[in-house]
């Protein structure tokens, strides 16, 4: 009993670890953004792919701006590599609908729970938490306050989704 417990324990922490690398996963995305509307595609694709190493499955959304970079620096080695990954992942096995529902059902509730305008300050929070003189100012604080609270609306779906 006792060995079940310590075990489900370490799951749990296991869990909650994992879910917060994602704020940061986007963070990593969003730099690798900056870096493609800068002409930078070679760096681009190396922070997409530092930023692939935080989380264990990355949405074909993001794969697919991926393998645009890629064919913008005619990288045929990564284009190769992004097609077949996104195959892969457009065949959806039986016995993973189930988890597809749910996830689904979350993303309903997750919307509804985030309100209207959480991305504008989730972008503005990310696009200056680098910038230490705004750190202080109402506007980045409010940002900074929604960015947390959708940091453990993420967290807590997550948790539901491994559950």
């Amino acid at each position: 009993m006792r060995i079940t417990l310590i075990a489900f324990l370490l799951l749990n922490i296991a869990s909650v670890a994992h879910a917060q690398s994602i704020p940061e996963f986007y963070h990593e995305i969003y730099k690798a953004d900056l870096l493609y509307e800068k002409g930078e595609y070679n760096n681009a694709l190396l922070k997409y792919e530092e930023a692939f190493t935080q989380v264990d499955y990355v949405h074909s959304r993001i794969l697919d701006k991926v393998l645009k970079v890629s064919k913008v620096a005619g990288d045929k080695k990564r284009i190769k590599k992004y097609r077949t990954q996104i195959k892969s992942q457009e065949k959806c096995r039986p016995e993973y609908e189930e988890l597809l529902t749910k996830i689904d059902s979350i993303l309903v509730l997750d919307q509804s729970a985030r309100g209207g305008n959480i991305d504008k300050f989730v972008l503005y929070y990310l696009q200056n938490v680098d910038n230490e003189p705004v750190h202080n100012t109402s506007e980045f604080l409010k940002a900074k306050q929604i960015y947390d609270t959708s940091h453990r609306i993420d967290s807590m779906n997550i948790i539901a989704t491994l559950k």
